[in-house]
């Protein structure tokens, strides 16, 4: 109710009827002594331990062929084009798509929610079904696991720009979620669904070549011999500064994580000017101040507000994920400082640098410190 201003609307049409449910009722009459309970039966053996999780019964039950009529036979309203994607998104990637569209907190997923909760016990009752026959596939025997290892290349957007594959935002995402998936789930979901393998066959030319087995490498040159060990020298000991040591620790530098990439991302100084170019909308308040937010505290700050389930953390992930290729390539800078939270000039640290034959700049200007920098001529 806090996070969705359609469904605060829907309960709005029955203030009434929700205020009168505050009144107490009369209390009911007495009802007689119950009779004494049934003897219990004879015990029965425990059934056989497997555990079914019930994502994976939600995904059996909306696999069914005519899931749409049952669907439609118990909702008062008809299932929108929306939700009618999702459902077929669920039915060929199963539960890794499922998990995706809970996750969005948005009004499919709301949808989503409220029509499985009328076919709750059957959902619960449902078997999924057992594992489909290996057959053979349509797309000239692919192997699932090199369409896996295609679609999960960080370079396998520009590769379909360069052959001139154009792909929906449907499609984009799809090919995210088919490279995190298991190959065995994969392989069920190209035998079901048509459309997954129509998006398969856009790379085929590149999955068939992984098969191809990489030629086999020049045999390496024999090793020379290794040089005869250096005479023994007298045992001294060496003191490191701390500066040898800071210097050693920082030789040996972990990569940066995804979130410390995002920050970084985050913390150019033209970062508004640049989500607004490329989305093509402006940018809201509310992700304008989450995004000054994340500048200012780092990755805490950006846990929290992906972790809120809220509008603007839903508006972050879909901006970010137009820049998911930059912020990969993306190194963070080691140099901490204040970070400008708009997109003018003036508010943080700016200068022109080493220029010149000496050293000259205007120094460092802003809201705190300003001055005319060092200026000479070598």
């Amino acid at each position: 109710l806090r996070s969705s201003v359609w469904l605060r609307s829907l309960v709005g049409l029955f203030s009434d009827l929700i205020e009168e449910s505050h009144q107490p009722s009369p209390p009911p009459p007495p009802s007689p002594p119950p009779p004494p309970p049934p003897p219990p039966p004879p015990s029965l053996p425990p059934p056989p331990s497997a555990t079914v999780e019930y994502g994976d019964k939600v995904v059996a039950f909306l696999r069914q062929p005519n899931i749409f009529e049952i669907l439609s036979s118990r909702s008062s309203q008809s299932i929108s084009s929306g939700l009618r994607l999702a459902i077929n998104d669920i039915r060929g990637y199963g539960k890794p798509a499922l998990d995706t569209i809970n996750g969005n907190a948005d009004d499919i997923s709301l949808e989503l929610a409220l029509l499985l909760s009328l076919f709750g016990a059957e959902i619960l009752n449902y078997p999924p079904p057992p594992p489909l026959p290996s057959q053979p596939n349509t797309q000239e025997d692919l192997n699932a696991q090199d369409v896996i290892h295609v679609f999960s290349r960080p370079d396998i957007f520009d590769i379909a720009e360069r052959n001139r594959i154009t792909l929906t935002d449907r499609q984009r995402n799809s090919i995210r979620v088919i490279g995190s998936m298991r190959p065995e789930d994969l392989a069920i979901n190209l035998r079901s669904s048509v459309w997954l393998r129509s998006l398969v066959g856009l790379f085929s030319d590149l999955i068939e070549e992984s098969h191809q087995p990489s030629p086999p490498p020049p045999p390496s040159p024999p090793p020379p011999p290794p040089p005869p060990p250096p005479p023994p020298l007298p045992s001294q000991r060496v003191s490191v500064t701390g500066a040898q040591a800071t210097a050693g620790t920082d030789a040996i530098a972990t990569p940066p994580s995804y979130s410390d990439r995002v920050i970084g991302f985050l913390r150019q100084p033209r970062i508004f000017r640049l989500l607004r170019e490329t989305s093509g909308q402006p940018i809201s308040a509310g992700l304008k101040n989450a995004i000054k937010t994340i500048r200012r505290g780092g990755e805490s700050a950006l846990q929290t507000i992906q972790n809120a389930g809220n509008d603007v953390s839903l508006e972050l992930t879909i901006i970010l994920s137009l820049f998911n290729d930059d912020i990969m390539r993306f190194t963070p800078s080691r140099v901490s400082g204040s970070h400008n939270d708009t997109d003018e000039p003036g508010t943080g640290i700016q200068g022109t640098g080493i220029q010149g034959t000496g050293i000259q700049g205007t120094g460092i200007q802003g809201t705190g410190i300003q001055g005319t920098g060092i200026q000479g001529t070598g």
